[in-house]
């Protein structure tokens, strides 16, 4: 887990891979996954993550925005931002553009 971490750095602009749907469902969000047949459901602060997502995104920008909207230490947001992340480039919902 800690290898797919480090494929994000603060300058890593990551995006939404293309062809997946989503829908907001109150504060969560459910990404739809039609070639594979699956759904993701994330928490708010993962809806936040997906809709930032929708354009190309520094993963920097991301954290920022993150540490602008909700009290989380940065210690905290970095680490579950590279997570998340992680796993969602591992599912193949985002891609690194650069």
């Amino acid at each position: 887990m800690k290898q797919e971490r480090e494929r994000f750095s603060p300058h890593t602009i990551v995006q939404a891979a293309p062809g997946k749907t989503f829908s907001a469902v109150e504060d969560e969000v459910v990404v739809l996954d039609l070639e594979k047949g699956t759904y993701y459901a994330l928490d708010e602060v993962g809806r936040f993550v997906w809709e930032g997502l929708q354009a190309p995104k520094r993963v920097g920008e991301l954290e920022a925005a993150i540490l602008e909207t909700y009290e989380v230490e940065p210690d905290v947001c970095r680490n579950d931002l590279l997570e998340l992340l992680a796993d969602l480039d591992r599912q193949g919902l985002i891609e690194i553009v650069e």
